[in-house]
Parts: structure tokens; sequence; C-alpha cells
């Protein structure tokens, strides 16, 4: 019985432990999915809106007061956007969404030198960078624009700042030691919740170095390369932009609930072990007492046959029948007759 109750708290924790990794992996992969869509609508909203006017540059030069006032509006519009403008060929301020035009030259920033040199239209996201404007780490997205004869005629730039989605991530309820991450697929590491330092480098981990060329989704255990943890991870790439979102969950915080119920379970075991202890000690102090009397009983017959077997009394036991059980030895002196010799058939009763 002891067995069966501790193989059943086995067997059920086991299959509970897989049960609650399963569920824990559909959740996070469910939610990676959510965020990864979530994502690509805050970037694509503003793709759009740049394709838009990098087309207008290519064959107007609006003036600075009307764009001016159209940029602010765009990154009221779009919370995401915290500032957008267009630089010249030269690497200086054209228009923006600013009180007043930054003075400062910009045609050292990798995506001024990408756009320079490569004639691509689609939009590059890159970061995160700290603004010169405001010194805040951000996401930038960026686009050409190109004069109508082809050549390089400025770029137009977009800034969504890091806690944009930082806090977006914090509402999510995921463990004390969880984490979502928004990542280029270069590794590069644009946002995170809890925050940490941005534009890490994380592509030596097995999701960039295995995982993403198996499949654009999907989870896995890891150890984690913010805190050393060890996680559950799930993964999905943006279909449509170089980025994918990561949500992992600590091993302890996913199976917190599992070991709530093990001890509940343990708890319901060791009552049960109990019990089976009580009865087995009870059973086994009633065949010691039916052993102790069944000596008994065996020492006393001994002890009665001992005394029939040398009394010259005859002594007979019938049971309930009249057949006759025992006739001691005496009966050969006493009636002359043979122990076998001695009727067996049941005895009539008399009256008294």
């Amino acid at each position: 019985m002891l067995a069966c109750v501790l193989g059943l708290v086995a067997w059920k924790a086991s299959v509970a432990r897989d049960a609650t990794l399963s569920r824990a992996q559909e959740d996070l992969k469910n939610l990676t999915r959510s965020l990864a869509e979530q994502a690509a609508h805050a970037f694509k909203a503003p793709d759009v809106a740049m394709a838009g006017m990098a087309d207008l540059l290519k064959f107007q030069n609006p003036l600075p007061e009307r764009f001016n006032a159209y940029l602010v509006a765009t990154t009221r519009a779009m919370p995401q956007i915290q500032q957008i403008g267009v630089l010249n060929p030269e690497g200086n301020w054209r228009y923006g969404s600013f009180a007043a035009l930054p003075a400062h030259n910009n045609s050292d920033r990798p995506y001024f030198i990408y756009h320079r040199d490569n004639p691509s239209p689609k939009m590059l996201i890159s970061g995160p960078l700290n603004l010169r404007t405001n010194g805040r780490p951000s996401i930038i997205l960026s686009r050409r624009i190109s004069t109508s004869s082809g050549d390089f005629g400025g770029v137009l730039i977009a800034a969504i700042d890091c806690d944009y989605f930082g806090d977006f991530y914090r509402s999510f309820q995921i463990g004390s030691h969880g984490g979502v991450s928004l990542l280029s697929t270069d590794g590069t590491l644009f946002a995170r919740w809890p925050a940490v330092q941005t534009g890490r480098k994380i592509a030596d981990v097995p999701l960039f170095q295995e995982r993403l060329s198996e499949s654009r989704a999907g989870s896995y255990k890891i150890k984690s390369p913010f805190d050393g943890l060890s996680k559950y991870i799930a993964y999905e790439q943006s279909t449509e932009y170089p980025v994918l979102v990561t949500v992992a969950r600590a091993e302890n915080d996913v199976l917190a609930s599992w070991r709530t119920d093990l001890v509940s379970d343990a708890l319901v075991a060791g009552l049960m072990i109990a019990i089976i202890m009580a009865m087995a000690a009870l059973l086994s102090s009633q065949f010691r007492f039916r052993t102790r009397l069944e000596q008994s009983l065996r020492e006393r017959e001994a002890r009665f046959r001992l005394l029939a077997d040398n009394i010259a009394d005859i002594v007979i036991v019938m049971d309930r029948k009249g057949y006759l059980r025992y006739v001691s030895p005496s009966v050969v002196a006493v009636l002359g007759k043979k122990r076998g010799r001695v009727p067996a058939a049941p005895v009539p009763r008399r009256d008294s």
C-alpha cells in the first residue's frame, strides 16, 4: 500500500510537471506572437508615413513652415515617434518636428552613411543611438531620399524611444525573474524589460547561432545571458522587419504553482501513509496477540494430553454430535479394551 501511494504521488507529480511546462511554453509562444505583432505595427505606421514623405521630397521642396507643421502633427498621431526630421545630402537638418532645427551635423551617423552609399529605398531600422537632441537612447528608422534623377538627396529619419517598448513590456506579469526583449536579427538589443543597457550584442547565444536558422518562431530552455538563470524562452521573428521579440520566464517561476500543488499532494500522501502505518501497527499487534494465544492453547493442549495419558482414570472427549475425539490410554487397563475398539458411533443422550 505504501508503494502504491508513493508511486501514485510520483506519477502525478511527473505528469503535472510536464503539463505545467507545456502550458507555460504555449503561453510564452502566444505572448511572443502578440508582442511581435505589436512591434511590427509600431514600425509599420512610420514606415508608411515616411514612404509618402520620401516620394513627396523626391519631386518637391515644400515650405519649411508647412512641412515642419506636418512633421509635428505626424509625431502627435503616432505616440511611438518622439521626433522626425529630414537631413540634406550634407547631413544638416532640413526639416524637423522641433521648435528650432538642431545645428549639429549627422553625416557621421551609420544610417546616414548606409543610405548615402546604398540606393535601396527600404526603411532601415538601426540603433539604439543616443540622440544628439535630447541624449535619449532611441531606435532609428531611416529612409533614403532620392532626387528625380536618382541621386542621393538626403535621409528621412524618425526616432522611437527605447522606453516606449520597455514601458509596454512592463505591463505583463511574467514573474520576478522574467524578461521581454526586442532585438534586431543580428543580435543587437533594442529594448528590454527589466531594463538593461541597450545596444548590447548577444549574437553568440543559441538563438542566433542555431534557432533562427531552423525556425522563425519557437521555444526552448536556456541559461539567460542577462542574469545566468535557467529559463524557458519563446521567440518570434517579424515577417516584415528584421526584428524579433523574446519572452523568457525563470524555471522557478514557471514551476511555482506546480511546487505548491506538490506540497499539497505530499501532505495528503503523508496523511494516507500515517493511516496505513497505524493500520499496519494495529494488524501487527493483532497478529502477535493471535500468535501468542495459539501458542498458549498449544501449550495447554500439550499439558492436558500429558496429564490425560498418564492418569488411571478414563478420559473421553466427545464433540457436540457425540463422536469420540479422544480416549485416554487408561481404557486398556480399566475396561480391558484397546483404544481402537471403543465405539466411535454417536452416544445416545438420555434424559436425566
